[in-house]
Parts: structure tokens; sequence; C-alpha cells
């Protein structure tokens, strides 16, 4: 037994002595925004990302926090089943807590797709679009298209909670919540900014792609302005009601509707 012991001991005096293992990494290939965009297929896919979550934000919690609020639908309880700690009950007496799972998921959605859009924007503003195929007016439809969709994200932010913090970068410090006058502002500048750049709809009733245009951006306007989003914060403070026909009838001049 003293044998084993003393093997034992020789051993690991003899793996301490020994020469450490290197355990720097070493890479043999690496993808950053200076390798990856290539080809015309690498921007759509980083421009893509955010549109994809935007698929996944007009889902359940979104709806649950509409319409059970409303009373434009109902969840009972069914036996034992959905009643799911009283979230649903909650939601329809209007006592839920910022804790419910409802408003937490919708809340991180929102910054969710804040956030993406803003770094997708960060790596296209890099790429040179000539080098890869494209051109610059293509590059600034992708810009705008990730201005107005994250306008959409901010105008629904507004609608669910008022004011938003606002981010202009992903290199922005943490930032304190804004008012909802002033969400309301930077929502309007977004789009404003954005649709002159934006493509317009070819012709009425063709297959869409997916991706924003002129009169989708300025639909977007338009339930901005139509008093109906926050109206409670903005409505009386220096916010022009009688403002909708300034965006209502050029939607019809951005190929979006035939009046």
């Amino acid at each position: 037994m003293k044998l084993k012991h003393i093997i034992a001991v020789t051993v690991g005096a003899a793996a301490l002595c020994a020469p450490s293992c290197d355990l720097d990494e070493k890479f043999y290939s690496e993808v950053t925004p200076d390798t990856f965009f290539t080809s015309p297929e690498s921007t759509y896919a980083v421009l893509c990302r955010p549109f994809t979550h935007w698929k996944w934000y007009i889902g359940a919690d979104r709806w649950y926090l509409q319409e059970l609020t409303t009373d434009e639908m109902v969840c009972p309880k069914r036996g034992s089943d959905w009643y799911n700690s009283g979230e649903y009950y909650r939601l329809h007496y209007h006592t839920w807590s910022p804790d419910d799972r409802f408003v937490v998921n919708t809340y991180d959605g929102t910054t969710g797709g804040i956030s993406r859009a803003l770094e997708a924007k960060s790596d296209l503003q890099g790429v040179d679009y000539n080098a890869i195929g494209l051109n610059d007016a293509v590059k600034a439809d992708h810009i705008n298209q990730l201005n107005a969709i994250t306008a959409y994200f901010y105008m629904k932010g507004l609608d669910y909670f008022g004011g938003m913090p606002i981010y202009h970068s992903v290199n922005d410090g943490l930032r304190p919540r804004n008012t909802a006058l002033e969400t309301y502002r930077h929502v309007e500048t977004l789009l404003k900014n954005a649709i002159p750049a934006l493509a317009k709809k070819s012709s009425l009733g063709a297959p869409e792609d997916g991706y924003i245009k002129q009169a989708a951006a300025r639909k977007h306007d338009v339930r901005c302005v139509n008093c109906d989003v926050g109206a409670s914060a903005y409505r009386y403070a220096d916010v022009r009601p009688c403002e909708c026909g300034r965006v209502v009838y050029p939607v019809a001049d951005h190929g979006g509707a035939a009046l």
C-alpha cells in the first residue's frame, strides 16, 4: 500500500514539474465584418435579421396584451386549464405587474428589435456596396429600411409602454427612459428621413418581397400621427392632431394605394 502511495506522489510531482500545456486558442479562420461581406447575398443576410425578429414579434404575446386587455377577447379558465397562475385574469382586470411574462416578453421583444436593427445598420454602413456588385442607391435603401423598422419598433413601444429609451447606435451607453413626446418625435424623424431613400412599389397588386418600401413607411407615419398611438401622452402636447391629412394623401404618391 505504501508503494502505491509513493508511486502516486511521484507521478503527481512529475506532472507538476512538466512544461504546462499551451491553452492559447489558435484560430484557423474567422468571420468578421471585414471578411463576411463578399457578395450581395451576405448583405441581405444581415439586413433580414431584424425582419425575422419582427415575424416573431407580431405573435401571441402582443396579441394577448392588445386583445385581452380591451374585452375584444377573453381567455376563461377551463377546468384546471388556462388559469396559469391568473395571468390571463390579470390582463382582463387590468391588474398585471411588470413581471408578467407577456409584459416582459413584449418589452424585451421591442428593445430586441431596435437593437438588432441598429446592429445591422452599423455593419452595413461599413460595407463598400460597389465592391460586391451593388451600388450606393441599394445601400441607402438597405440602411433606411433598417431606420424604418427601428421606427416601427419604437412606435410599438410607444403604444405599449409610453416613452422608451432612445438609442441611435449600438455603441450608446445605458440610456434613461425618454418621454412619450420625445419617442414620438424620434419615430417621426426616422420615418421622414428614411422615406425618400426607400424604393417605390412598382405596381399595385404586384407580389411583395417582404422589404419596406416608401408606401409602407408612409403608412407607419400615418399610424403614428393619427393620435391613436400614445394619445394620452402627446395629443395636447404640441403635436398637431390635424396633421393626418399631411401624411394620409401622400401615400398614393408613394406607390401604395389608389385614391
